[in-house]
């Protein structure tokens, strides 16, 4: 009988900061939407609109990362983030599993918001 081993997803971020980031991505994100309105009620030109991407790109950042437990800065850096700030990660394999979700999150977080960007102010 061969046992079977649960793999857990790797993660760099703690229960806590991953709850920090989701709240910071969630509430960036209502700004932005507001923003979004303000501007285009106010009839700001299509190049300023356009800056609003900063902050989008911001709390989808923030979102994906709380809801994955990766974090894509310091999983470059091969960091693992808690309250008491950062530590390496020390195994390989868990360090190329957090790379490579860290490299996904990224991509995922910029094409989120240069879509949501583009929908909403287009």
């Amino acid at each position: 009988m061969q046992m079977q081993t649960i793999q857990v997803p790797a993660r760099n971020l703690t229960e806590e900061v991953q709850n920090w980031q989701l709240r910071f991505g969630v509430g960036l994100f209502a700004f932005a939407l507001g923003g979004a309105v303000l501007v285009r009620e106010v009839g700001v030109t299509s190049a300023l609109r356009y800056a609003l991407f900063i902050p989008i790109f911001l709390a989808c950042h923030g979102i994906y990362s709380g809801l994955t437990g990766v974090c894509d800065r310091p999983a470059a850096q091969g960091c693992r983030l808690s309250e008491e700030g950062s530590e390496p990660v020390a195994d390989r394999r868990e360090l190329r599993a957090v790379r490579r979700r860290g490299g996904m999150i990224f991509t995922m977080t910029a094409l989120t918001a240069l879509l949501v960007t583009l929908t909403l102010l287009h």
